[in-house]
């Protein structure tokens, strides 16, 4: 039977919203009625004071009343409706959660702070809907963590692990001028690799020992798909011609190059990139590029679909 839901994720950098009609006996029936997102930057220092700041958790409620409102406007009438919020790295992490927390539950929401084996696991049945019986590896760079997964889709994930490494992180820590040096790009490039190959590298080891091969990489989240809309001058941006699109490392080499030498001024004016998210754009370039560089794969696949999608089919099983 077809049911309603609305998932909320509260993320580091961005809040969103997907509702969408779903039928459990029949897997490729997920129908969205809408999609937002709102760029909120709630871990925006939280990596060294440990809270989650006034001013983004203000700009969370805004989002959220937003997004309740379209619920409530949208979600089909006398079809049961399930809700459910989720928040991740930033909230995961801070020290002021249980406030942040107890103003969600005030619109009405029980936020549940997923760890990042859940996300995981989340994201790579969402990422890989529709690819049933290929080996691949999902990655999710957010703002605070990096979730990667490995496995074969449609089944359980042989491998899952987050990475203490996001974007909104690796700015705070290694880019906090307003245009960036090779030496600053090469030091946080290098914590990214140092802190990531050990651990893939050992993971795609186990699975050769299993006989499978990882086929490709598929990437989620805001950086991976604006690679592709800055790439392509994408305006206005068209989540249909992003999907399934392939970024190389030479894409992203050229990007990180071109957004490094801007200041932050001129990096909001880009087009394809979202005016938000220019102050941690190159951190997350960097996160994808030494994640293909530890693989040793040319290409990642660009997908819309993710943690959203993933929680959905997961409460409806």
């Amino acid at each position: 039977m077809e049911q309603c839901h609305c998932v909320i994720d509260i993320g580091t950098v961005t809040c969103r919203m997907l509702l969408a009609v779903y039928d459990p006996d029949n897997p490729s029936s997920l129908r969205e009625i809408a999609h937002l997102h709102e760029i909120t930057d709630l871990g925006r220092g939280v990596d060294g004071t440990g809270y989650l700041s006034h001013d983004g958790i203000n700009h969370v409620e805004t989002a959220i009343r937003k997004f309740i409102s379209v619920r409530d406007a949208s979600a089909p009438k006398g079809m049961p409706l399930n809700t459910i919020c989720v928040a991740t790295s930033a909230t995961r992490d801070a020290k002021n959660a249980d406030k942040f927390k107890s103003m969600l539950r005030t619109y009405g929401l029980e936020p549940r702070v997923i760890t990042g084996q859940e996300e995981g696991a989340a994201s790579f049945a969402g990422a890989t809907l529709g690819m049933e019986g290929k080996c691949v590896m999902m990655v999710d760079s957010g703002g605070g963590s990096t979730e990667t997964v490995i496995g074969v889709a449609g089944q359980r994930p042989l491998f899952i692990h987050s990475f203490q490494v996001g974007c909104r992180r690796v700015t705070d820590r290694f880019l906090l001028t307003d245009t960036y040096s090779e030496e600053q790009l090469f030091a946080a490039y290098d914590w990214i690799k140092k802190t990531m190959e050990p651990v893939l590298g050992g993971a795609l080891e186990a699975l050769e020992a299993k006989g499978l091969s990882m086929e490709e990489i598929i990437a989620v989240a805001g950086s991976a798909t604006s690679a592709v809309s800055i790439r392509d001058v994408m305006d206005p941006y068209d989540p249909a011609k992003v999907h399934g699109q392939t970024v190389s490392a030479d894409d992203l080499n050229a990007l990180i190059m071109r957004l490094s030498a801007a200041p932050q001024v001129m990096r909001r004016r880009v087009i394809g990139l979202e005016p938000e998210r220019a102050g941690v754009i190159v951190g997350g370039f960097l996160i994808l590029r030494a994640v293909l560089d530890i693989t040793k794969k040319p290409f990642y696949r660009a997908s819309e679909n993710d943690l959203l999608q993933g929680i959905i089919l997961q409460s409806a099983r």
